[in-house]
């Protein structure tokens, strides 16, 4: 991801173009990060004349729920034995 907006540098603040915190929208967003790179402060509609800026939306980190669990729970159950040519994954589907 180059050239997608700042590079972190730790033990900064920054101010937020605009994002979104659990009480919705908010604007001029001052983030404070530590020297181990976390979040020590979250202030909205703050002044960041000594922050690096950072445009554009900033969300939170989503979690990738993504999952194949049900293939291990259907192995086995979809599977029927033939006599000629046995399973693959054709038969599998």
């Amino acid at each position: 991801m180059t050239g997608q907006g700042p590079r972190y540098e730790p033990m900064n603040d920054y101010l937020l173009e605009r994002a979104l915190l659990p009480d919705g929208w908010a604007g001029k967003v001052r983030v404070a990060v530590d020297g181990s790179g976390a979040i020590t402060s979250v202030e909205p509609d703050a002044d960041g004349a000594d922050a690096v800026p950072v445009g554009g939306i900033v969300l939170p980190g989503l979690p990738n729920l993504h999952s194949h669990a049900f293939q291990r729970a259907a192995a086995g159950l979809t599977e029927r034995r033939h006599t000629e040519g046995g399973d693959s994954f054709w038969t599998w589907r």
